[in-house]
């Protein structure tokens, strides 16, 4: 708790907010000792209103909350060395306790009803959670207890899916409803397979003066499924840190990420879905054509073997993004470089897909149907484009370019309240894609000229304004991720500027009360400007005392929180 109310810049009110909670008893609990806690599920658990649930926590002294309980008139009978009290807690009828210890200190086992405290009680105090030590917070669910308790449930579950969710599908068009078949039962049947493959989910926290620690973990106990054989080749591969392609981007990116991931996975989930697009087509009446550019746009394009590395970065535009649509908002203050490359150094296939998705998309065939389509569902916006841009002449004649323009303003507008007088126009995005430096890169934003800039810039950019060079980022570094990664604040200014105008404009804020602010602006005058790097990533194989299959962690610098409070500070409504 002392570590926990340094982090803020005012005492936090923990002390208060106990008495609230359990009166006088306050005084005498343990706050630097654990508390532990117990969720239970019996096989009957059917009729119960309520899981059954007990906690366990230190007092500083057992004959001081003897004394306590017997003035508020709740000490109860002393049985073999444990005295039974009851403990109010907020405003209900409280908690029936048991305690045992002596004059110095002591153990209180509480629950909401005696039944369930004597139940648990042995579970508690034989309570050995290896997963636990040098956390500050844990919890673990046994997915393996939850299935076999509710097994019945479960199989009842996903037998109705299997049966009943074809018929709410059917159109009654033969091919069409049994591609429908086949998809929900290959999909339910890797959501079955998943459910016997998963064992364990662990949450965890470590506060310490210097940052916070969350993690996040899962152990599958099989191989059955999908998920649980993809995560066993991703252990069985030897991790090696940050490709050359992490280390290339530029030095000032926001946020910056790379992974490694297995696209026969994703394949397989498309090869399932793709017969029931087609079966739809068909039924729809598109021709056969137009069909089977679709169905060639994804079997074809891109390859689908081999290990992917993928990088993507984010970096600040410079300009503050002036439209007042929300999404284009978010979008509009920053712009990404990506770069992906295959097992033995190919490059990926993004711009052969690109030109391929431009190709189909324009079809005269698939366009016709698609405006028809478009008009008979009532849409009132226009349909969006997808064109190709000429990026030759600076980049060479292998690269691509691409310009995506949605009409998105009846989407944000249900989102984002902010009264009379914004401009809502189309969502206007170019994706190019070349050969700069000796690696494919791909940018994405709203400046064609930016990002051609940018991407110039790649093919020779200076070592000392690279990634490499860029300090607080020394735990993506390390080797052992399987995937990893960071952000900062200032990778959120896109948000965080949508939130703003969507609040300072809403009809609920007084016109007048305060001047328009911006991101940039609160990011100014926040202690760290939002420049600290926050950084995570996700390991594999056997980890830890329990054999985790798989831990996701998150470290969060003290200055990044800091921040964080600064800037709720600077958010709150000023009165």
């Amino acid at each position: 708790m002392k570590t926990l109310g340094s982090y803020v810049p005012f005492p936090l009110p923990v002390q208060d907010g106990l008495q609230q909670l359990v009166g006088d008893f306050a005084k005498v609990i343990n706050l630097a000792a654990p508390l532990d806690v117990v969720l239970a599920l019996e096989p009957e658990s059917g009729v119960r209103s309520t899981p059954q649930w007990a906690l366990a926590f230190q007092v500083t002294s057992a004959e001081e909350t003897r004394k306590v309980a017997k003035a508020q008139g709740l000490l109860g009978e002393n049985r073999g060395g444990q005295t039974q009290l009851r403990l109010p807690f907020g405003k209900g009828d409280g908690l029936q306790c048991e305690l045992t210890g002596k004059s110095s200190g002591g153990r209180m086992t509480c629950a909401t009803t005696e039944r369930d405290r004597d139940t648990l009680a042995p579970q508690l105090a034989n309570l050995s959670v290896p997963g636990a030590q040098g956390k500050d917070l844990y919890a673990e669910v046994s997915f393996s207890s939850l299935l076999s308790v509710y097994s019945a449930q479960w199989q009842q579950l996903l037998d109705a899916g299997t049966l009943m969710l074809p018929q709410r599908l059917s159109i009654g068009d033969p091919q069409f409803d049994r591609a429908a078949t086949d998809a929900i039962k290959a999909l339910l049947g890797e959501v079955a397979l998943t459910s016997k493959d998963l064992s364990l989910l662990t949450v965890d926290m470590t506060l310490r003066p210097d940052q916070v620690q969350l993690g996040v973990g899962y152990k599958m106990n099989g191989t059955q499924s999908a998920w649980a054989r993809a995560d066993a080749e991703a252990a069985a591969r030897k991790p090696s840190g940050p490709p050359p392609a992490f280390y290339a981007l530029p030095k000032d990116v926001v946020a910056a990420s790379y992974y490694v991931t297995d696209p026969k996975w994703s394949y397989q989930v498309v090869r399932t879905l793709l017969p029931l697009l087609d079966a739809f087509l068909a039924h729809d009446g598109l021709p056969d054509a137009e069909r089977q550019a679709v169905r060639s746009l994804f079997e074809q394009v891109p390859k689908w073997d081999g290990l992917m590395t993928t990088v993507l970065g984010e970096l600040a535009t410079g300009k503050p993004a002036v439209a007042g649509d929300a999404m284009s908002m978010l979008l509009g203050n920053h712009y990404y470089l990506s770069s992906s490359e295959r097992a033995g150094g190919s490059s990926d296939e993004s711009a052969a897909f690109l030109r391929a998705l431009i190709q189909t998309w324009n079809r005269p065939g698939l366009s016709a149907y698609v405006r028809k389509k478009w008009k008979t569902a009532g849409i009132k916006t226009a349909l969006p484009i997808l064109r190709a841009e000429s990026v030759a002449k600076p980049l060479g004649p292998q690269a691509i370019g691409a310009f995506l323009s949605m009409d998105l303003s009846s989407l944000t507008s249900q989102f984002d309240k902010s009264g009379k007088g914004l401009k809502r126009g189309p969502l206007n995005l170019y994706v190019i894609t070349a050969n700069v430096g000796g690696r494919s890169w791909s940018a994405v934003g709203s400046d064609k000229n930016l990002l051609i800039s940018k991407l110039q810039q790649q093919a020779s950019r200076p070592a000392t304004e690279t990634l490499a060079q860029r300090s607080g980022i020394a735990q993506v570094q390390e080797p052992g991720w399987q995937s990893a990664g960071f952000t900062t604040l200032a990778g959120w200014i896109g948000m965080l500027d949508s939130i703003l105008r969507a609040t300072e404009r809403s009809p609920l804020a007084k016109s007048g009360t305060q001047p328009e602010r911006s991101g940039a602006s609160l990011l100014s005058i926040i202690p760290h400007h939002g420049e600290i790097p926050l950084t995570y990533g996700s390991r594999g194989g056997s980890i830890g005392p329990l054999g985790l299959t798989k831990v996701m962690t998150a470290t969060i610098p003290r200055l990044v929180i800091e921040d964080l409070i600064a800037l709720a500070m600077n958010l709150a409504p000023k009165k």
